[in-house]
């Protein structure tokens, strides 16, 4: 990397080891602008978030020009939602602001941090939110060990086919949706070009368990077999 970096006249975002600039080589630093008077310098990369990038002057203006709660008018024992003040008053980042905010579910308050990607909900209530609330929704469609899962609703007509979780294969829904009825446990929907997750009814046929395994045994036989007669094949024209 220190090759390619001029330390003579640096570009911003380049980054050295503290050996090539005189500083402890245990650490890495860049080089960055300060965002409010532009002075640029080498900043240790782990104390870059801490000061939002500015250089000690400004943020010595920063600390100073800080307004405390008493002028905003907020009250610390009984803060209002949307309140926001800097997080050296409730011992946080001072270099940062913070609101005071609630769960729209539970309405638990606490301050977060005001540039937060907040959803409106604590951290327990996210946790206890499933299907088209979570944060993870991908519509009800998952892979799971290469097949594709879908979750049902428990008005649909072939929720009885659905696990403990609300979903079902869908190589067995599609099935079982073409057939018009519920597919019984001992049914198996198998997959022709062997494609987990080609689930379109002309890549699907209706076997059962027994059937399927034999089905199996006699392709892996069938396979075998033609590995092996090629195998002599080729060794013979090795030989």
């Amino acid at each position: 990397m220190q090759g390619t970096i001029t330390l003579d006249n640096p570009q911003l975002g380049d980054e050295v080891n503290g050996s090539f600039i005189g500083k402890s080589p245990n650490n890495h630093f860049k080089w960055i602008a300060c965002p409010d008077c532009g002075k640029q310098r080498w900043v240790q990369n782990s104390n870059i978030s801490s000061t939002n990038g500015r250089c000690p002057s400004c943020s010595g203006k920063v600390r100073k020009s800080i307004k405390t709660p008493e002028s905003l008018g907020i009250d610390m024992d009984a803060p209002k939602v949307g309140d926001i003040i800097n997080g050296r008053f409730i011992n946080r980042n001072p270099m940062c602001l913070y609101r005071w905010a609630a769960c729209q579910d539970c309405n638990y308050q606490r301050w977060i941090g005001k540039g937060d990607n907040y959803l409106g909900r604590c951290k327990s209530c996210v946790g206890h939110m499933s299907g088209t609330k979570a944060n993870g929704w991908k519509g009800g469609r998952v892979e799971h060990h290469g097949y594709i899962d879908i979750k049902l609703s428990h008005e649909d007509f072939f929720f009885p086919m659905a696990n403990s979780n609300n979903y079902v294969s869908e190589h067995r829904l599609v099935m079982a949706r073409h057939l018009g009825r519920c597919l019984q446990a001992w049914e198996i929907v198998h997959h022709k070009n062997g494609n987990k997750s080609d689930n379109h009814i002309g890549n699907l046929y209706l076997t059962m368990k027994q059937y399927h395994k034999l089905g199996y045994g006699q392709a892996f036989q069938d396979g075998y077999e033609a590995g092996y007669k090629q195998g002599l094949i080729d060794g013979g024209k090795r030989r």
